[in-house]
């Protein structure tokens, strides 16, 4: 009961970590928990029908119980902070870095900053009126230095004939000037 308790608690402890920041690694270790959690669960019950045989007692399947809502909550967690629908996103790939925001329609927005290794999470709220967007930048932890963000349209230059032909014109987002 002790190896499920504490599987269980870890598996669950490293999934709400994963809504902060994640590294490459961190999937083979969830895996590896949730195998080790998922035998010992099986084990348990096995030892759970065993003692109900002998004992015919409806106690004796406490552990399957407690294993079965530690597998139940661990199943249902998900970090609310990115499940609403999504408003506008940005991203920016710079080869093996990159950037992502996502503005919720909810008024809440999500940044990623990182690296093919591992990325960080920052979450805030923001407001937008007419094209400027003005970020909470309380938790962002100097992943973007400005508080405004500009939503505008600019023209895109084909990169073989820069001085001739204007490509198409597409909404960006810039950082303000204020």
């Amino acid at each position: 009961m002790i190896l499920l308790l504490v599987f269980g608690v870890w598996y669950f402890y490293e999934q709400y970590r994963m809504a902060e920041s994640d590294f490459m690694l961190d999937g083979i270790l969830l895996f590896f928990i949730a195998v080790c959690g998922i035998c010992f669960y099986g084990w348990s019950v096995i030892k759970d029908r065993q003692q109900y045989a002998l004992t015919k007692r409806i106690n004796s399947y406490f552990t399957t119980i407690l294993g079965f809502i530690i597998l139940l909550s661990n199943l249902c967690f998900q970090d609310n902070r990115m499940n609403s629908e999504s408003l506008i996103k940005g991203f920016y790939d710079g080869g093996f870095n990159g950037f992502m925001v996502d503005f919720k329609k909810n008024g809440s927005y999500v940044m990623a900053n990182g690296s093919g290794l591992g990325q960080s999470y920052f979450y805030g709220v923001y407001s937008i009126k007419d094209s400027v967007i003005t970020l909470d930048t309380s938790n962002i932890d100097n992943c973007i230095k400005t508080t405004t963000l500009l939503i505008q349209k600019r023209k895109y230059y084909n990169q073989v004939q820069v001085d001739s032909a204007v490509v198409s014109k597409k909404n960006k987002l810039y950082r303000s000037s204020r």
